[in-house]
């Protein structure tokens, strides 16, 4: 189950005599074939007791069945109220990225880079995903090229721009931490009197340390190994294209010839 923005329900509706407004049509990108539509909502049943409608809608485009639940219904018709309703669905497309958790740090334009992309991508559009994500990545490395380096191919930009990231900072920072006058070293000496708060601090930090030092290396040999293995394919394919061309015009090469 995942949460959505209350901005992703088009239209409500007033059921009956009742002054609550219900969702009738809710814009979302389909879990199954990712495009993005307007799914209008049926079977809509509320719970008074919990104050929770739930009800269901067919994608558009593939007829897969999309579930959604709709809390604190209340804040939708009483606009005094502060309990605003909070809309969820199942089952959840996978994002590729959560843009609303970005760090303040990352720059504006790659943002909108970043959002641009995801949004043809959840349109089915591969051509413009594969244009944007390359235009996403140059923007990505840029901000890190070094002045008076001059922008050429994207390899060369990513090798060049490395220096500048200084991707050894976060472990430079905790063996400053670990020193002996260091925020962690403290926390770490005064183990008996470890409150909850600081034993989850510490489990994130190993989360962390675990995914950086060993699981994204991974990640990324596992994508390069996927991009071999599509290109392994897409050549594939292109020459029994090729091959059943040249079958159905058997005259092809006596005009190369010629």
């Amino acid at each position: 189950m995942k949460q959505l923005d209350i901005s992703c329900i088009k239209r409500w509706v007033a059921k009956g005599s009742s002054k609550l407004s219900q969702p009738a049509s809710i814009g979302i990108s389909c879990p199954e074939c990712s495009l993005r539509g307007v799914f209008t909502t049926k079977r809509r049943y509320y719970d008074e007791y919990r104050d929770t409608l739930s009800c269901s809608a067919d994608c558009p485009a593939c007829g897969v069945q999309v579930h959604f639940w709709v809390k604190d219904l209340i804040g939708q018709s009483d606009k005094d109220s502060e309990h605003q309703p909070t809309l969820y669905m199942s089952p959840a497309m996978d994002s590729h990225l959560d843009l609303s958790k970005l760090p303040d740090s990352v720059p504006a334009n790659v943002v909108q880079f970043c959002s641009s992309t995801q949004d043809v991508y959840q349109t089915g559009n591969l051509t413009a995903t594969s244009v944007l994500a390359q235009s996403t990545l140059d923007a990505l490395f840029t901000e890190f090229l070094p002045v008076g380096n001059s922008r050429t191919n994207l390899a060369k930009l990513i090798t060049e721009s490395i220096s500048s990231i200084e991707l050894d900072r976060p472990l430079i920072n905790l063996a400053t931490s670990l020193r002996n006058d260091g925020n962690l070293k403290e926390l770490l000496d005064s183990g008996q009197h470890t409150s909850p708060e600081t034993a989850d601090a510490l489990m994130q930090l190993l989360e962390h340390l675990i995914t950086y030092i060993y699981v994204m290396p991974e990640e990324f040999k596992k994508l390069d190994k996927q991009f071999a293995e599509l290109n392994r394919v897409t050549n594939l394919a292109r020459r029994n294209l090729d091959s059943s061309s040249d079958v159905d015009d058997p005259d092809a090469d006596e005009k190369q010839a010629a």
